[in-house]
C-alpha cells in the first residue's frame, strides 16, 4: 500500500548522496537539535567496523528491545524469542539472541542509505537510539 511523502521541510527529504563507489546511499550529515547526535548516515562505512564503533548505540537497542524484570520488552520480542527464552532476563542466550537482531538492524540501516540518532544522559552515557530508514518509494520488494 502506499507509504507517506516525506514532508519538504524534513531533513531526510534532500537528494540522498552516493557512497564510495555508488554502490550504497548516504544520507549526509543531518541538522539536529541540542543533546542528539548522528550516530550514523553521515559517511560510507564497513558494516563490520561500524557495529564495532557503536557498540553502545547497538547495546542501547539490545536493552531496550529486550527488556528487563521491571520494564517490557518491545511487544514481539518474547514473541520472536520463543517460548524458551520468553522473559528469561538474564539468560545469556537471550542477550546474545538480541545483540545479533540489533547488529542486523544496524546493518541494514547501514546498507540501505538509513541514519541513527542518540541521545545521551547527563553522565554522557547514550540513553537513547532512533534507526531510520527513509524509504521515498515505498518498502523494497526484497526484503
Amino acid at each position: 500500500f502506499p507509504q507517506p511523502a516525506l514532508p519538504p521541510a524534513s531533513p531526510i527529504a534532500s537528494p540522498i548522496a552516493m557512497g564510495c563507489c555508488g554502490s550504497s546511499p548516504v544520507i549526509g550529515t543531518l541538522e539536529v537539535p541540542q543533546g542528539i547526535e548522528q550516530l550514523l548516515g553521515q559517511k560510507k562505512e564497513v558494516a563490520s567496523k561500524s557495529i564495532a564503533d557503536n557498540v553502545e548505540a547497538w547495546g542501547v537497542m539490545s536493552r531496550s528491545f529486550g527488556g528487563t524484570a521491571s520494564t517490557a520488552p518491545e511487544g514481539t520480542t518474547d514473541w520472536i524469542l520463543g517460548p524458551t527464552l520468553r522473559e528469561k532476563w538474564d539468560d545469556p542466550r537471550r542477550r546474545a539472541m538480541l545483540d545479533w537482531m540489533m547488529k542486523v538492524e544496524w546493518s541494514c540501516c547501514l546498507a540501505r542509505g538509513g541514519f541513527a540518532l542518540g541521545a545521551r544522559k547527563e553522565d554522557g552515557s547514550l540513553g537513547a537510539v532512533v534507526v531510520v530508514l527513509p524509504y521515498e518509494k515505498g518498502i523494497p520488494s526484497d526484503l
